[in-house]
């Protein structure tokens, strides 16, 4: 019988191991980990390996099927390939951080880049939401260079000058734009000062949201704060993107990349959290109606970033976050539906991290 072993033990694994469990038939025989301090350490009942066992044949030429459990397997891949691991695995996790949505297998062989065209964005409307600072502020600056026009959005246009100044010495058109997002009103304003304009939106980038300190008690004290965070995480994207789909698909072209989280911070977030999953949902159902068109709705986790969401606590920079939005405008109909995680592509640049994304899901 042909042994399995997983390669990469932590939080991660444990969350999922009953999981990954399910999916292998058994329990694996070996897991290894690179990290000297988890190497001779117990996990689930078994030892943690060095790889050196492999390199130095310890295993008694045993047939090793190995599962990666990193999420940046890269060097991992590279590591065991040079070891002469045949059969090497990757746990794919698209959505959940927990969750194992699917186990692809690794090979060596370079496939074909979808070729970009980075002129291609030049003079189409982007809309972002919440881009007087943070993501939403690298956000615009970044397209600016690519040379889009922008429609930029905050509470108040006072706040936008800094971004505008900023985006507008690329030549480019940039009209500000201001709600409270809590605002029904205020929203379905924007969208019918867009009509006025005869701005016809091609990207839209729905990234403000909204974290307010509230956990629930008995007496529902936060109640408020919950339906103020539903309002602007969910709602106010989704009449935008309900919205302004229409006419995407009328042009036979669009873009709509909602901003999500992983994030598993328990009752303290759970207004937030759980306005997130709403949007994922919106862009479940809205990807299906868009399905075999040049139209595309995706979601993109940023990470934990520094910027005013986080207190600036956060584990990221901002502009760490590029390359997964910018997949998700390029990348079209090949991301229909599916959810990315940003810091996964943070470390290349857009042309191997477009390499990166078709090696891992295709």
């Amino acid at each position: 019988m042909r042994k399995i072993g997983i390669l990469g033990v932590g939080q991660r694994l444990n969350k999922c191991y009953e999981q990954l469990i399910c999916y292998l038939g058994r329990e694996p025989d070996h897991l290894f980990d690179n990290s000297l301090d988890k190497i001779g350490k117990p996990f689930r009942g078994k030892t943690i390996e060095s790889l050196d066992i492999l390199k130095n044949n310890k295993l008694n030429n045993e047939i090793i099927d190995i599962y990666i459990a990193i999420r940046n397997h890269e060097d991992a891949y590279r590591q065991l390939d040079n070891i002469g691991v045949g059969s090497i695995y990757k746990l794919g996790i698209e959505k959940s951080e927990f969750s194992i949505n699917k186990i692809y297998k690794l090979n060596n062989n370079i496939k074909q880049n979808k070729i970009i065209n980075i002129d291609s964005l030049k003079g189409k409307w982007v809309f972002i939401s919440g881009a007087s600072r943070g993501l939403g502020y690298e956000v615009a600056k970044s397209l600016a260079e690519k040379k889009t026009n922008l429609v930029l959005h905050a509470r108040s246009v006072e706040n936008l000058k800094n971004i505008m100044v900023l985006c507008e010495r690329n030549d480019v058109q940039v009209v500000p734009v201001n709600a409270n997002f809590e605002s029904n009103e205020e929203v379905l304003a924007v969208l019918n000062s867009l009509e006025e304009k005869n701005i016809a939106i091609d990207i839209l980038i729905n990234n403000a949201a909204t974290s307010p300190s509230a956990t629930l008690d008995r007496g529902g004290a936060c109640i408020d704060t919950y339906i103020n965070t539903y309002k602007t995480n969910f709602l106010a994207p989704a009449v935008l993107s309900i919205a302004i789909i229409e006419k995407m698909a009328k042009n036979k072209y669009g873009r709509i990349v909602n901003i999500t989280t992983n994030s598993q911070d328990g009752l303290t977030s759970l207004h937030y959290t759980a306005s997130k999953c709403c949007l994922d949902k919106l862009t479940i159902e809205l990807a299906k109606t868009v399905e075999h068109t040049n139209v595309s709705v995706c979601g993109v986790d940023p990470g934990y970033l520094k910027t005013g969401m986080s207190n600036f606590a956060g584990s990221h920079n901002a502009e760490t976050a590029m390359n997964g939005i910018l997949l998700g405008i390029f990348l079209g109909r090949d991301v229909n539906g599916k959810f990315l995680n940003a810091q996964d592509y943070s470390n290349f640049n857009l042309e191997n991290s477009i390499q990166k994304f078709y090696n891992d899901v295709f």
